[in-house]
């Protein structure tokens, strides 16, 4: 097949399955209306700007000849409309609205076929000469028995495939890549192979309609693009458009138009094994939820409703079921399970200006890109193990990334260069595509392989996940106030505890509640959720709570009649702290009060024996003499230990 680049100059040359690219006339001027003559080998062509006719011969490739020349250099387009019948070629003259005719080895013989001829923009010659069509060609009947591309070269029929397709079966049928980028540039999206084995790495998908894409993902199920289109000018409104990637759409392929005043969609991302598109808005700053399995796509629900979220960059892990956004309100780098539960912050130190995210599912990492820090970096899925991959170049606003393989990859827009590095260590810093210009998104596409998905046996009314042993189960996104049912299978709005019963989880089924003064009784009955004891701080109106269970669900409570009665009712004594009033002394383990003239009288009132320590009594000049009642009892010690003296030293004496 031939072609010819108006930009370039020049007319190239491939085998029809794209492979063996090349220049075949590198000065054709801007060349239009190619045609071939097959009885001479010879490729004619018009050069719309001198308004000549020149053929190259296909035989020997580099001698060319012009056979029609207007003598005009700047005539303009005014031939047009090249075909070939026998020995004359055809064309039409815009100038003089005449189509004519030439010898097509020399250019002579030139006459008018057809006068006063309006706008022809093409010319065929439709004809039944037997002599025309001599060469049996085996690629007639049936395709040759080729699945897509019958290829006859003169002497036998091969069979190909599409650019990025692989004949396989024996040649029965061309299977698509498995694996590629995706990328799109304004108005167009393209493939790229990573690991290409042929001269065509990359190609524009035949898709239409699009305008200004922003971001886009893909569905491997049914090998469909989903797209954000900001449309040719602002006055139109922003939509997001899908398409299979073979160019055909359905009768509907708008899943949704916003007026650029209601909102402006920033990204999307597609998890096609539990069937759900994510797509954000930096107006309303919410991420939204869409069934892809619903026809009339309806919004199931919302994540991200309060007014510090920012979610911009998105990406997501089907394995795990969780999403990943960053979120410019910091900065940092979140995650949450695909209904909004278990939310928590991975990265939110040394974080600057971060645009862009992926995740790699394979090895459990996170990438991301920091235009303030010029860096690429990667860490766990919870953050830890940080590692810087490219410490300098990530500068432009618009930076892409994505992950493939053992390489991620990255694409910065004003240096329109596609490059990639090892994911792990960073070495091996190479460019895979230049002169790729107005980029606006770049995605990794691997297949998902043909195998059962436990959800499809649920049919969850909104959404279906796997848990932590791949078990399917249906859930409702957290922020739709609405719960499972007792179905399990349907969401709708919660169930309701009467007015003086407590309700333990508000999501289970069915609904556990408990009498109200149950709460903060220091007896557990949410044994799943502990909620009727979480948040206390105090026991009822007749009791008091024992400092030791102030912070935990056991909680300890006393009887006011109990409190500093001497006795240690809770295990750290705090029902007899700062019992004592004035003239009374304060027991210092046990905290029981004792009259103050117990205190140093020398009989033991503290169960600590305090009162009598000499700590306590050693400030005091006279600490067993204090009273009339402490001077008897002191003389009657005295005298008790003189008699006892007295008799020893009597029988001592007499032996």
């Amino acid at each position: 097949m031939y072609w010819s680049s108006r930009i370039k100059s020049v007319i190239e040359v491939a085998n029809l399955d794209g492979t063996k690219r090349r220049i075949f006339v590198p000065n054709a001027g801007l060349a239009t209306d190619l045609t071939i003559d097959l009885t001479t080998h010879r490729l004619y062509w018009i050069d719309s700007k001198t308004s000549k006719i020149s053929y190259a011969t296909m035989d020997a490739e580099g001698f060319t000849k012009t056979i029609i020349d207007s003598g005009n250099p700047n005539a303009g387009i005014t031939l047009q409309g090249l075909t070939i019948y026998k020995d004359h070629i055809y064309w039409y003259d815009s100038s003089q609205h005449v189509i004519e005719k030439a010898n097509k080895a020399n250019g002579l013989e030139r006459s008018i076929v057809l006068s006063n001829v309006q706008n022809v923009t093409n010319l065929m010659v439709i004809h039944d000469d037997p002599k025309e069509n001599e060469v049996s060609n085996p690629c007639q009947i049936d395709n040759g028995g080729c699945p897509e591309l019958c290829l006859f070269n003169g002497k036998q029929a091969t069979c190909k495939c599409s650019s990025h397709h692989d004949l396989q079966d024996g040649g029965s049928q061309c299977l698509p890549p498995t694996e590629f980028l995706l990328f799109g540039q304004k108005n167009k999206m393209s493939r790229l192979l990573t690991n290409a084995q042929d001269d065509v790495p990359d190609l524009v998908l035949p898709i239409q309609g699009a305008r200004d894409i922003r971001s886009l993902s893909y569905d491997s199920l049914t090998k469909t693009i989903y797209w954000i289109d900001y449309g040719s000018n602002r006055s139109q409104k922003i939509s997001i458009n899908f398409a299979y990637d073979n160019g055909t759409t359905v009768k509907r392929n708008r899943i949704l138009a916003v007026e650029e005043n209601e909102g402006q969609p920033y990204a999307i991302v597609i998890d096609d094994f539990h069937r759900l598109l994510f797509w954000n808005d930096e107006k309303t700053n919410v991420i939204n939820i869409l069934n892809l399995d619903d026809e009339h796509y309806n919004n199931i629900g919302q994540l991200l409703t309060s007014d510090q979220d920012t979610p911009r960059a998105l990406a997501i892990h089907t394995p795990k079921s969780r999403i990943f956004w960053v979120n410019s309100n910091g900065p940092k780098i979140e995650s949450s399970q695909m209904d909004g539960n278990s939310r928590k912050i991975l990265i939110e130190s040394d974080l600057q200006i971060p645009t862009d995210l992926c995740v790699d599912a394979k090895d459990d990492l996170i990438f991301w890109t920091d235009i303030g820090s010029h860096r690429l970096e990667r860490s766990d899925l919870d953050g830890s193990s940080r590692q810087v991959l490219v410490s300098n170049g990530i500068k432009e606003p618009l930076t892409l990334i994505t992950v493939q393989d053992d390489y991620v990859y990255w694409a910065v827009r004003k240096t329109a260069i596609i490059s990639r590095v090892n994911k792990f260590n960073g070495d091996n810093i190479e460019v895979i595509k230049s002169n790729v210009h107005h980029l606006s998104s770049l995605v990794s596409v691997q297949v998902l392989k043909s195998t059962p998905n436990p959800c499809s046996a649920l049919e969850c009314s909104h959404m279906c996940l796997l848990d932590d042993k791949g078990e399917p189960y249906c859930t409702c996104p957290v922020d739709s106030n609405l719960v499972i049912q007792e179905d399990s299978v349907t969401c709708g709005e919660p169930p309701k505890c009467n007015e003086d019963q407590f309700t333990c989880d508000k999501n289970a089924r069915p609904l556990k509640c408990i009498p109200m003064n149950w709460r903060c009784d220091g007896i557990v009955e949410c044994k799943k959720t502990k909620a009727d004891e979480i948040g206390c701080n105090q026991c009822d109106s007749h009791g008091f709570r024992c400092l030791n269970s102030l912070n935990t669900l056991n909680v300890q409570c006393v009887n006011t009649s109990q409190i500093c009665d001497g006795v240690n009712d809770c295990s750290d004594f705090s029902d007899e702290q700062d019992c004592c009033l004035k003239g009374f002394f304060e027991c210092t383990v046990t905290k029981k009060c004792i009259e103050e003239g117990k205190k140093c009288d020398g009989v033991i009132d503290c169960e600590d024996s305090s009162d009598e320590s000499s700590l306590t009594c050693e400030s005091l000049e006279y600490p067993l003499v204090q009273d009339s009642k402490n001077w008897g009892i002191g003389f009657g010690v005295f005298f008790a230990i003189g008699i006892i003296g007295c008799t020893l030293g009597l029988i001592y004496y007499m032996r």
